[in-house]
């Protein structure tokens, strides 16, 4: 399991509005250690929004690992808070130049 921090990509099962209904998909960890065992992450999609919290990952915004669909997007405007129970693997880490981008962007959205 090990622990994740700002910048990783992590496998996670995300609930939609009727609590039954989950996904299991990639997301953002964008604040590590929210609470004492959760975190806030952003939804990763392979699908592309025209609007300014729709950034897009590329192979090379990858520090390590991989992601099954490039580009990917994050979705900035998509917090969510899930417990560590919820987030299964790390499968990639954004390089610090992407991350310091998504966050700027996370910055503004919370204003």
């Amino acid at each position: 399991m090990g622990v994740f921090k700002e910048g990783d990509i992590v496998i996670g099962k995300v609930s939609f509005a009727d609590s039954h209904i989950f996904k299991i998909r990639p997301t953002l960890i964008i604040v590590e250690r929210f609470t004492s065992n959760d975190f806030v992450v952003l939804y990763i999609t392979k699908t592309s929004y025209s609007d300014e919290y729709s950034i897009p990952i590329y192979a090379n915004d990858i520090e390590t690992g991989h992601i099954k669909y490039i580009p990917s997007y994050v979705r900035v405007n998509k917090p969510h808070i899930l417990p560590r129970n919820k987030l299964f693997n790390k499968v990639a880490e954004l390089k610090e130049e992407k991350m310091k981008q998504i966050t700027e962007v996370w910055e503004k959205y919370r204003e």
